[in-house]
């Protein structure tokens, strides 16, 4: 594990082998919101399948429990959220067999270049995690603490997004797949949980 950090944030890089809900996700509709699936049928059938892969389960239980170990209290606070959402979106219930997930979003992003942003959708205090599927080189640079972390296929990165600058500086190979675990604020906000 390398661990670096700074006023008031971490980062870890964890190496094993193995697009966000918007403001309309907290109406007072219950039910799957439209961009949280997707907006057409196609793309509503290919999210679930994505979800519900062996792969993305395993993956998503892998990420849960490291998360919780690097930050038991944060956890707690997601892994309730995911409950409570869970329980306004039987899906999510389902898509969680281990009953130990805490990120309500899986986010595939495939040969996507990043700027130097913040996420600030994200929690103040909260954390994305960012295993790396397929890369061939490039790197996550975080500025504002002068690091540079080598990211390469089989890494999970957790990053606390709102708080810290960060881009993927440019990379090569054929393909780049990078899947996004994270909760929006609005999430936390319309189950009236945040922290």
């Amino acid at each position: 594990m390398e661990s670096t950090t700074g006023p008031g944030c971490s980062v870890w890089c964890y190496s094993i082998g193995l697009p966000s809900p918007t403001k309309t996700f907290h109406t007072k509709a219950v039910g799957v919101a439209p961009d949280f699936l997707g907006k057409s049928a196609k793309k509503t059938a290919a999210a679930i399948a994505f979800r519900k892969s062996q792969v993305v389960q395993n993956l998503a239980t892998c990420v849960s429990l490291l998360f919780a170990s690097i930050d038991p209290y944060t956890w707690s606070k997601y892994r309730e959220v995911y409950r409570l959402a869970a329980s306004h979106i039987p899906l999510l219930k389902d898509l969680d067999p281990e009953d130990c997930h805490c990120f309500v979003g899986h986010y595939l992003v495939i040969n996507m270049f990043t700027t130097p942003h913040y996420d600030i959708t994200d929690p103040p205090k909260g954390w994305v995690a960012m295993p790396v599927v397929n890369y061939t080189n490039g790197n996550l640079v975080i500025p504002e603490l002068g690091i540079i972390i080598l990211y390469q296929s089989g890494d999970i990165v957790f990053i606390r997004p709102w708080m810290l600058l960060h881009f993927i500086n440019e990379y090569s190979g054929p393909e780049r797949f990078v899947i996004v675990f994270s909760t929006t604020y609005s999430i936390f906000e319309w189950l009236e949980k945040t922290f």
